[in-house]
């Protein structure tokens, strides 16, 4: 292990430290925000270790509260970050509560359209694998605010699934992108 990689998780573990002070009434926002940033500013390895707590399976060492800190920290990562995140954010916004969504979103949005839509499918598969009909209805609603043919693979995807309430999804999204092609057809 380098220098850099120990700096690097020291600063994370301030950061985690912080937060667990700030929710017990022991530090002032302002506080978390001095570690936040510090370790926002100064950590040279901060994707990786964001990485390993946005995935499917965080460390123990801290799981949730590594996991909501790094959510919470997306919103403030470089295009570069954003893009080497994606599978990872992309996991991670499907399983968040649905009022904290845009901490993920709306950052996402934010890339490149083109090379998001190109991207989003092949890391939307883990939660087509792994996801109940709410994570994936997420992906697909995520998918349809990208891009209409990301729309519709993606629904491809979920209707091949074996579980029974993600294939119904994905058919039914499959019959909606007919149904709403057809009325701007007809409507434009």
């Amino acid at each position: 292990m380098n220098l850099q990689h120990l700096h690097d998780q020291m600063l994370w573990s301030d950061v985690l430290q912080s937060y667990m002070n700030l929710s017990e009434g022991i530090m002032s926002k302002e506080e978390f925000d001095l570690a936040r940033r510090s370790y926002l500013s100064n950590s040279k390895e901060r994707s990786a270790i964001l990485k390993s707590y946005l995935g499917s399976e965080p460390p123990g060492d801290y799981g949730d509260t590594g996991t909501r800190v790094a959510t919470g920290m997306v919103q403030e990562l470089t295009e570069e970050e954003l893009k080497s995140l994606l599978p990872q954010l992309i996991y991670r916004m499907c399983n968040l509560r649905l009022r904290s969504l845009d901490f993920i979103r709306a950052p996402l949005l934010s890339l490149p359209h083109q090379w998001l839509a190109d991207h989003v499918e092949e890391a939307a598969d883990l939660v087509l694998q792994t996801g109940l009909e709410v994570e994936c209805g997420i992906l697909l609603a995520f998918c349809r605010k990208v891009d209409l043919g990301l729309y519709q693979r993606v629904a491809r995807k979920a209707a091949q699934s074996t579980d029974q309430e993600v294939r119904e999804l994905g058919r039914n999204a499959i019959e909606q992108v007919g149904e709403s092609t057809t009325d701007e057809l007809e409507h434009p």
